[in-house]
């Protein structure tokens, strides 16, 4: 073990900052199943569940947005999204 200093203990020093989180107290990440609770859905059939909660409007935008993503990468919008390829 190494020698206590200061510097262990300074919010300012990156030296005794946790490893995980580099000290800033939580950890940025993200559960695929609460986005995507229902991977039968299609992205334009509302498979991204954050997207259905937001209006008509809204919806259409996201629609016209995963549409275009989807033809740049050549994927199939209206397919289910648990049938889309990873890569």
């Amino acid at each position: 073990m190494e020698e206590l200093e200061p510097r262990l203990f300074s919010f300012n020093s990156p030296y005794g900052a946790c490893p995980a989180c580099h000290g800033l107290g939580t950890i940025l990440e993200f559960d695929p199943d609460l986005i995507i609770p229902d991977a039968t859905l299609s992205l334009t059939k509302g498979a991204i569940d954050a997207w259905r909660h937001q209006g008509k409007d809204m919806n259409i935008w996201y629609a016209q947005i995963v549409r275009k993503y989807c033809r740049q990468f050549d994927v199939d919008a209206e397919q289910p999204f648990k049938k889309i390829p990873r890569s």
